[in-house]
């Protein structure tokens, strides 16, 4: 899913261009792979970052200030619809990253609602029927009732 933040305009000869980087590992310090052209914008106008990530995924957004007093250097946790939630410390982040990594992202939806969407999308009965107890029987999501 495509993930966005917004940066306003900056000074470019305080500060860095903002920068997007995916959690690789956190062996006590997180390894980070710097997203290549995540940034969309100008110094003059400000811009937005934008990346792939999936839910539940972990990244650091950042933007340089070459005086060093207002770096921003942060966690963030990508959530089901696609919006970054905002990690205070390096051990919830890497709590949060173990979990992801473990594959604890499960998506809880009602059966209802589940139904709802698959007769808004067009399915038939006996394809809602099968999905839903595909559902339930999968280990991928927990289908509350």
């Amino acid at each position: 899913m495509k993930v966005t933040k917004e940066f306003g305009d900056y000074n470019f000869r305080r500060y860095g261009r903002p920068w997007a980087a995916k959690i690789t590992a956190f062996d006590g310090r997180p390894t980070l792979d710097f997203i290549d052209g995540a940034w969309n914008g100008t110094a003059d106008n400000g811009g937005e970052i934008i990346f792939d990530a999936q839910p539940g995924e972990v990244v650091k957004i950042g933007q340089a200030d070459h005086r060093g007093s207002n770096t921003l250097n942060d966690f963030y946790r990508v959530a089901p619809d696609g919006k970054l939630e905002h990690i205070d410390s390096a051990p919830e982040a890497r709590k949060a990253w173990e979990k992801f990594k473990a594959g604890d992202n499960k998506i809880v939806i009602s059966i209802s609602k589940l139904s709802d969407t698959l007769a808004r999308d067009g399915w038939g009965e006996q394809e809602k029927e099968a999905i839903i107890a595909a559902v339930k029987v999968s280990g991928g999501i927990d289908a509350a009732e």
